[in-house]
């Protein structure tokens, strides 16, 4: 999957990127893969029995949306090419973790693993990134705490949705299902019209919150760059992301939310 997503990426921006390349190349691989998760989350809430499932899904758009706010950080996107390159770092890092968890690793996974971590290190060096650590998903509740505040009223359910995403997660999120009988036992039922309506207002204020900062860190090819594939397309006018910012691209004079 990581090679698809490599290969994805480099159809819309080349067959090779450089550290010149940080941010818009690690902003590309999150909406490659976090459209068809926002449209599957929209397709199980229409069915009761699968909405539960809307959960899981959002909480990719949650640490995705964490991820693209750390990258654009506060200073006019000087500092975003190395902290790009920190959430690649992240990732790859997680990547090896996982290979060694489940045992024997297939035959050249983790040289390639090894490897990337070695290139990620050669650009953080060309950068001057090399007081720069890794950014995982370890940093995105800090994230989100800080998200929450954002805007005069803040986002008041963010926190509870992250919340929400980690029961359905790592629990199965049976506490969903499961409600007063009135006769004084536990019934499971599905999760009612007025819980969903809820989770379909939040799924599409983050996805909307996603596309604006996705925009805002990556808007443009890089310079010199033009869109040459079915792939760059989708990332820069999918009607989905284009719904969600409005058809408004120029975000140089305006910060999301």
């Amino acid at each position: 999957m990581p090679e698809l997503t490599h290969k994805a990426v480099s159809d819309v921006y080349g067959p090779s990127f450089g550290g010149n390349d940080f941010p818009i190349v690690t902003a590309a691989r999150q909406m490659v893969s976090l459209v068809p998760l926002y449209k599957a989350a929209l397709v199980a809430l229409r069915d009761p029995q699968a909405s539960l499932g809307t959960q899981a899904l959002m909480r990719s758009l949650l640490e995705a949306w964490a991820h693209l706010y750390f990258i654009m950080g506060t200073d006019e996107l000087r500092g975003a090419p190395c902290r790009a390159l920190q959430v690649e770092l992240g990732w790859v890092q997680n990547a090896k973790g996982i290979l060694l968890e489940v045992g024997p690793v297939p035959g050249g996974l983790l040289a390639e693993v090894e490897a990337r971590i070695r290139v990620l290190g050669e650009l953080q060096k060309a950068l001057g990134c090399t007081k720069c650590g890794a950014h995982d998903y370890s940093d995105v509740q800090a994230a989100l705490h800080e998200l929450s505040k954002v805007g005069p009223d803040g986002i008041p359910w963010l926190i509870a949705e992250w919340r929400s995403t980690s029961q359905v997660s790592h629990v199965a999120g049976w506490e969903w299902l499961a409600g007063d009988g009135g006769d004084g036992t536990t019934a499971v039922s599905d999760p009612p019209a007025s819980t969903r309506a809820i989770w379909l207002n939040h799924l599409v204020l983050l996805f909307h919150n996603v596309a604006e900062t996705y925009f805002a860190v990556a808007g443009v090819p890089p310079a010199g760059r033009e869109p040459m594939s079915e792939a760059s397309r989708l990332l820069l006018n999918d009607p989905w992301l284009k719904r969600m910012v409005d058809g408004d691209f120029d975000q140089k004079h305006r910060r999301p939310w």
